[in-house]
């Protein structure tokens, strides 16, 4: 496969990613969220900035059901930050996403020089999946593809072969715990508690893998915000506009230093 594919794939991978995560349904959903809508504006730069960089790739072969499913997924991010019928374009738009997040792998060929390149990949997913909790942490649905997201980064881990990593893993069960704790409507203390020290050994697991990767810097610095970001937490009165530019800017800077990391890692 072309080097461009493979990064094309990744691009699409983060935007769907992203996008299911800020389109998946809740029960209770304000006309206007800021945060979602920045990241639904992201994922949809994402996807529209894959496919055009793909489109030459594939010449005469398209994988047309791929496309149109991806684009339906942006399309349906889109129409939901401007209508009112949030609840039935966030369905089809999630469950497009999830279809696409599946067959995207065919559709862009993606082979891997790095043999921990692709359990990377799937890290890079889970997390931003997970760090957009964040934003939407009393959503059930939310906290049932936050825990799906943690339970690929156990599995996943291991297979890197990179012993840095395995704080993450530690960090990703108690990510479970605070989800399935906000899940039960759980939270205060009680939730903020486990969360922060899953923050803490995201921190430290960014932290060493900085040191063997230098390309991961971005994902080190995103962890300091995600940190800062639970502290500000319990701060009335700053918590509800700081701490939403601060879990935004951890997801940004996730997405584009895994990027960075998957690019070294194919490139070396």
């Amino acid at each position: 496969m072309e080097n461009k594919s493979k990064f094309n794939y990744v691009l699409m991978l983060l935007g769907l990613c992203l996008g299911t995560a800020a389109m998946i349904p809740e029960f209770s959903i304000s006309i206007f969220d800021f945060s979602a809508t920045v990241c639904k504006l992201g994922a949809i730069v994402l996807i529209v900035m894959s496919l055009v960089k793909q489109n030459s790739e594939w010449q005469n072969n398209k994988p047309t059901a791929f496309i149109v499913l991806s684009i339906v997924t942006a399309v349906m991010a889109f129409i939901s930050i401007i209508t009112t019928l949030v609840g039935v374009i966030s369905w089809i738009g999630t469950i497009a996403g999830i279809i696409s997040i599946v067959m995207a792998r065919k559709a862009y060929n993606a082979e891997w020089n790095n043999a921990a390149t692709a359990p990377i990949v799937t890290i890079a997913c889970a997390t931003v999946v997970a760090f957009y909790e964040v934003i939407n942490d009393d959503a059930v649905l939310m906290n049932i593809a936050a825990i799906v997201a943690y339970v690929f980064i156990i599995m996943n881990a291991p297979k890197t072969g990179i012993e840095a990593l395995g704080k993450l893993k530690i960090a990703a069960i108690l990510g479970i715990v605070t989800s399935v704790l906000y899940m039960i409507k759980i939270a205060g203390i009680v939730a903020w508690i486990p969360y922060l020290v899953f923050v803490v050994f995201v921190l430290l697991a960014f932290m060493n893998y900085k040191k063997a990767v230098p390309a991961a810097n971005l994902l080190f610095i995103g962890s300091i915000v995600l940190v800062v970001e639970e502290v500000f937490d319990f701060i009335p009165g700053v918590d509800f506009f700081v701490c939403p530019v601060l879990a935004l800017a951890t997801i940004a800077l996730s997405i584009v230093g895994w990027y960075k990391v998957i690019t070294e890692m194919e490139k070396a």
